[in-house]
């Protein structure tokens, strides 16, 4: 058996044992399935305030739904397709693009690119304009999947 009190700011807590500074408390068996700052004593009985649970419980899938999409824009990689994986997430693109931008002024044939592995493979202009390209479109599927 637990007890509930109804604190000053009127939020609810509970103890194991009767609580002495307080006059009113209820004798408690079970507790809602809500989160506990939705608590309320409603005349005499222990209840929740279902608007503040959903809300609690929107912010909640929300949060998750955030942590989801930004873990799916952290992993984007493109697959060469000859064992050359590259990682294309958002914080990629300005170096890709300084080096497409750098590659074609120059025109310099390749350049050693970091690939997911921790190895530098020879790489073209074009395979990193195609690689950006195919993060962008696989970013844009991530935030249509994952919007809020």
């Amino acid at each position: 058996m637990s007890y509930a009190y109804e604190l000053e700011d009127g939020s609810v807590a509970t103890s194991n044992k009767p609580p002495r500074d307080v006059s009113t408390y209820l004798e408690i068996y079970q507790t809602p399935n809500a989160p506990r700052e939705t608590w309320r004593i409603v005349d005499g009985s222990l209840t929740f305030d279902s608007d503040a649970k959903s809300a609690i419980e929107s912010e909640e899938a929300l949060q998750k739904a955030k942590e989801a999409r930004t873990a799916a824009l952290d992993n984007l990689v493109h697959d060469f397709g000859d064992g050359r994986i590259m990682q294309t997430r958002p914080k990629d693109e300005a170096n890709i693009l300084r080096a497409i931008k750098v590659l074609t002024k120059y025109a310099i044939p390749t350049v050693d690119w970091v690939m997911l592995d921790n190895v530098k493979y020879p790489t073209t202009a074009e395979e990193l304009e195609t690689a950006m390209e195919a993060g962008i479109l696989a970013g844009m599927q991530v935030w249509a999947d994952y919007a809020p």
